[in-house]
């Protein structure tokens, strides 16, 4: 169950959006608090992940909060249940309200590593056409969006959780040997040569080593990876 603290900070947010904490929480079946701040990784601007269990709520829109809302339908069902998210939620994830009686369900399916593998050989067959017209900022942000996620392919293989991004980062500063795996992972890809040069230039790009202080410019310019 989630501390005190996630509650309060849920609910300091939902107050200042113009919408009320007792719509949002109290109309819901379960409500959990994912991601960096569930463990307490964040970074100070880190948005809060929360996942709402709610048949009649659309998406609120709240700054601060990432909200992820599905109807009773869709937690039982077989794409969610063998999902990334879900065995992520299932490992980190704190419940403010519910019991999460879906929990012992998840499992990592072969579609959620195969819908992975297919966005990073997406990625890194796309990029060579428009490499060179890519600003500095957004090479580096590339370089770490592949490698992690080949971090997370990896991870999904073996069927264990994907953590949060900055867990991710911390592993890889730490773990420098990992490199050699990582390009034995990227091997297992249906890519090109070039493609696959793209990949251990990824892996291999200092700029990828210590990315857990990104500069402001990078925090506002470059786009989202997958949630975490």
């Amino acid at each position: 169950m989630a501390t005190p603290q996630f509650e309060n900070r849920l609910r300091s947010l939902i107050s200042v959006s113009g919408t009320t904490y007792e719509k949002v929480v109290g109309a819901s079946t379960e409500v959990v608090i994912f991601g960096s701040r569930a463990i307490g990784v964040n970074r100070p601007d880190s948005d809060l992940d929360v996942l709402l269990v709610n048949a009649n709520l659309g998406r609120p829109r709240v700054a601060g909060i990432d909200f992820v809302v599905l109807c009773p339908e869709e937690v039982a069902s077989s794409h969610w249940l063998g999902s990334e998210l879900a065995a992520h939620i299932v490992e980190y994830g704190k419940w403010i309200k519910g019991c999460g009686s879906w929990r012992n369900q998840v499992h990592i399916s072969d579609r959620a590593a195969m819908r992975k593998q297919a966005r990073i050989v997406g990625l890194l067959m796309r990029a060579p056409k428009w490499w060179s017209k890519l600003h500095p900022v957004f090479h580096t942000k590339y370089k770490l969006t592949i490698r992690r996620e080949l971090q997370r392919l990896d991870l999904l293989r073996q069927r264990i959780p994907v953590p949060p991004t900055h867990t991710l980062d911390a592993d890889w500063v730490q773990h420098r040997s990992a490199r050699d795996y990582l390009v034995k992972v990227a091997a297992t890809l249906p890519l090109g040569p070039i493609a696959f040069e793209l990949a251990k230039a990824c892996i291999d790009s200092p700029e990828t080593r210590f990315p857990l202080s990104p500069t402001p410019c990078a925090v506002g310019c470059l786009v989202a990876p997958l949630r975490g």
